[in-house]
């Protein structure tokens, strides 16, 4: 046994290429599994977010047409009720310009 054998605990260098070889594959596919996950978690969250952001406006504007037809409202009300819906609107339609291509 020579020198270089003991040193690489009796590995040849094309082992020692395929070891690393090997090691490094794994990390970047363990790297590369992680990254999709994280993304794919934050783009379904987004997605619940809006869904969940719409059909909560949804529901507002129907209780409210619903007071509009019994006759609960009235037209100070009204008015207010369209200001803070149409900002909300607005803010929703601005947030997912932004966040959605």
């Amino acid at each position: 046994m020579d020198k270089q054998e003991i040193i690489l605990c009796g590995l040849q260098p094309p082992d020692w290429i395929s070891i690393v070889n090997i090691i490094i594959t794994s990390v970047i596919g363990v790297w590369i599994a992680v990254a999709v996950q994280n993304n794919l978690t934050k783009s379904r969250y987004l997605k619940e977010y809006f869904i969940n952001e719409i059909k909560e406006i949804r529901d507002l504007y129907k209780s409210f047409v619903n007071h509009l037809y019994v006759g609960d409202k009235s037209a100070k009300d009204v008015k207010e009720w369209f200001k803070i819906m149409s900002e909300r609107v607005q803010n929703l339609d601005k947030f997912l310009h932004e966040n959605t291509k």
